[in-house]
Parts: C-alpha cells; structure tokens; sequence
C-alpha cells in the first residue's frame, strides 16, 4: 500500500502531458479553458517581488517597531493623518507591505525597520573597500561591512564616504577653493 499526498501548487497551472488536471471538491477531471485562465491568473498573483515575501521564520517581534512609528511612518503620513488613524499596528504594518498577509514580516519589511536584517537576509549589508591606488590586487586601505537597517545603514555609508575622500585646499587666489580628489556624489550613486 502506498499513501501519496498532493500539496496545491504554489505555481499553477501545472500540466502533465500537455493536460491541466485539477481537483475541485469531489469533481476530479481536466480544466477548462476558463479553467485555466483561472490558474494562470492565480499564478500571476501569487508571483510577488523579492521585497514582499514573507520571511521564513520571522515574526513582528524582529521588527523595530518604535522605528517604524518614529522614523517610517512620520516620513511617508503627514502629522494629521496619523493622529486620526486608529488603525492597529498590524494593520499599519500591512499597508506598506511590511507585513504579509499572513503576519510575518516581509523582506521590505525586515529591511526597513527589522531588529538585525543581516541575522534574516544574509547578503543585507554594503561593504566598502577602499584601495591606495587604481589597482584592485592592491593592499586594502580600508574596509567596512555596514549592516542593520536601511537608515542606520545609509546614514553610516554617508559618513565613511566623507571620511575617506580628501579634500585639498587651493590658495592661489583670494579666495580659498576647496576641491575633493573624487566627487562624493559618484560614491553615493
């Protein structure tokens, strides 16, 4: 005796020799074209980008959630919008997408105002390397891994890029003219 036990796909429609076969409550049987078109559609919707998956195994208490109301939220709602939202934080969560609909926090989620993005996303952090010449088999001058969250983090890469370009001073004229050996602006992009 052999028990087989079928998941539903979470890619549908699935075809076995060129067939859809479906299971609708008791019918067994091949889809119809409209049947189909269903499937497919479905499929479409369940596609969702990298940044709103769910994480596996996460749950809301890895989200910073005095981040998220101080920072995300004062940022993206005017002030009064949000003295008149009663909504739940949950459903705050949600609306970003930094919930899915199912509770867990999404890797936008994790990524914006998560506790330690890297412990979820391993690859979330920037490293910086700075070389003392145009070689990049030169010794390493510097080097930086900057992680946490996405605010924390660009703040932090702002502040390695100022203290890693030099600035010389031109006196030649009446006027002191300040110019950087590398344009920060090209850094930050």
């Amino acid at each position: 005796m052999a028990i087989v036990e079928v998941t539903p796909s979470d890619n549908p429609p699935l075809k076995y020799q060129g067939r859809v076969c479906i299971r609708i409550g008791p019918r067994r049987g091949f889809a119809t074209a409209e049947e189909e078109r269903r499937l497919t559609e479905k499929r479409r919707w369940g596609n969702l980008p990298f940044d709103q998956q769910p994480v596996p195994g996460a749950t809301i208490d890895d989200l910073d959630l005095s981040r998220f109301r101080d920072e995300y939220l004062l940022t993206v709602v005017p002030a009064d919008v949000l003295a008149e939202n009663g909504r739940e934080i949950t459903d705050q969560l949600r609306a970003p997408r930094f919930l899915a609909p199912d509770g867990r926090p999404t890797a936008a989620g994790i990524l914006i105002c998560g506790k330690d993005p890297r412990a979820w996303l391993p690859g979330a952090y920037v490293q910086f390397v700075r070389y003392p010449g145009p070689e990049i088999g030169d010794i390493v001058q510097n080097h930086k891994e900057i992680d946490g969250a996405l605010s924390d983090a660009m703040r932090r890469i702002d502040e390695i890029i100022d203290a890693n370009i030099e600035v010389h001073g031109d006196l030649s004229g009446t006027v002191q003219r300040d110019q950087s050996t590398y344009p920060p602006v090209a850094l930050q992009e």
